[in-house]
């Protein structure tokens, strides 16, 4: 198991160092327009439009205020003068992305957030608002609040939360729809898409309820649930955790990533980032559900399905996806998504510790998250200049070491996009920090 020391030496040289460097104005704030900027190349040089993503600006100022928290909990007197630097840079970063969230993002006329706008601040994808990016948002005011005890923050959260209640929320079967007009109008089909399409703006099909949106939902009404202990976010908590423990999920541990709006679960590629997510979410909110839900045992079979299909035994690492149910071979052809984004390989990190933690007999899954992070040292940190790469370098095959890594496709080594952000190994690192010092 690497030490907190390690861990904490990669979290500030390859996420906090970066991504809220020294001269921060010119660096990563957009102080022209608000926001955070988002497009960068492997050696931090903007290389794209920078629109503001509610996803991007609200999981960075998620992550600079549990960093900021975090940094804070140290007692004055064991602080550092680094530390007292990135303090104050981190609370620079906070402020100017709940600032962002709160003037500019948020819809003045209408209530919630705008999914996307241009740099400038004009509303893109007609003004459409989806969940995924709202629930962000509510997590990303939870964590200013901690941080700040900026009451805006706590106020905006709940506003927000009340808004998903309701436009989004299914009274019917449970559950929230995923894709809504600007003013909070439920868009279930192509005739009612403004923007024509036959998914929404994060690729799901129109008419249904999906993984991604709900395991989301865990974190974000946990949180909500700590700083404002409504009981209404609480049978709201509860009532997603059901959803995704026995809806979603099947005993094996497989989880179906889409289900119509009744919950009868669609046949597809599982997302095995779906199920690291949603294991280490039920362990952190534990307290809250059980006796309603057998927390461990369904973390535990989320996260050996996972082991046993996604792990990479010849280089390590997490496949992306692949089928619920045996076979994984069709006619000699492996039927996984070999590729290997990331945010799965840091929340696998996450969920293995979230269960070394919570198993007595843990030996198999400190094992895998002592590979796990060899692999990520290897293939994920880029040890020259700084920061994560999108995929890891083990998917460029033969052509690497020998192909200079500059030449190497965009969509494996830039260290940010749109949906690329620091949020998802910043986080962990974090949190496997904490639980190792704990």
């Amino acid at each position: 198991m690497p030490s907190s020391e390690e861990l904490r030496t990669a979290l500030n040289d390859h996420i906090v160092d970066v991504w809220f460097p020294r001269k921060l104005e010119r660096k990563r704030l957009d102080l022209q327009y608000g926001g955070f900027l988002c497009d960068f190349d492997r050696s931090w040089q903007p290389c794209g439009s920078h629109n503001k993503l509610m996803e991007f600006q609200a999981r960075q100022t998620w992550l600079a205020a549990e960093l900021l928290q975090s940094i804070q909990n140290n007692k004055p007197d064991h602080k550092s003068d680094n530390e007292r630097l990135r303090q104050e840079r981190l609370r620079k970063a906070t402020l100017h992305g709940f600032h962002y969230l709160r003037d500019v993002l948020w819809d003045h006329q209408f209530g919630g957030w705008f999914h996307q706008l241009n740099r400038a601040g004009k509303p893109l994808e007609e003004g459409t608002k989806h969940v995924h990016g709202i629930i962000y948002g509510i997590s990303a005011c939870c964590a200013v609040y901690t941080a700040t005890q900026e009451m805006d923050a706590l106020r905006l959260a709940q506003e927000a939360f009340e808004w998903i209640e309701r436009y989004a929320h299914d009274d019917e079967y449970g559950g929230y729809r995923g894709f809504l007009t600007q003013d909070g109008n439920i868009i279930q089909n192509k005739a009612e898409n403004p923007l024509q399409w036959q998914t929404d703006t994060i690729g799901v099909p129109l008419g249904h309820k999906d993984a991604n949106v709900h395991s989301d939902l865990l974190d974000t009404l946990h949180l909500l649930y700590r700083v404002w202990p409504d009981a209404k976010v609480a049978t709201r908590l509860i009532e997603v955790a059901e959803i995704m423990a026995t809806r979603m999920a099947l005993p094996s541990g497989a989880v179906f990533p889409l289900c119509q709006p009744d919950w009868r679960p669609i046949p597809h590629i599982m997302r095995y980032g779906f199920s690291f997510q949603t294991a280490s979410r039920l362990l952190q909110a534990r307290d809250i559900l059980e006796p309603q839900i057998d927390v461990l045992k369904t973390a535990q079979c989320l996260v050996d399905f996972c082991i046993q299909n996604a792990w990479d035994a010849d280089n390590g690492g997490m496949f992306f996806g692949g089928p619920a149910t045996p076979p994984m071979e069709l006619e000699g052809q492996n039927l996984r998504v070999r590729r290997k984004s990331w945010w799965v390989q840091f929340e696998s990190l996450k969920a293995l510790m979230s269960l070394c933690c919570a198993v007595e007999s843990n030996e198999v899954y400190q094992h895998y998250f002592s590979a796990q992070w060899h692999y990520l040292k290897h293939y994920f940190l880029d040890h020259e200049r700084g920061g994560i790469y999108a995929m890891g370098l083990d998917t460029l095959a033969e052509c690497w070491p020998k192909l200079r890594l500059e030449s190497a496709p965009g969509e494996v080594i830039n260290k940010g996009n749109i949906w690329k952000d620091g949020s998802h190994e910043g986080r962990a690192l974090l949190y496997c920090i904490q639980q190792n010092e704990g």
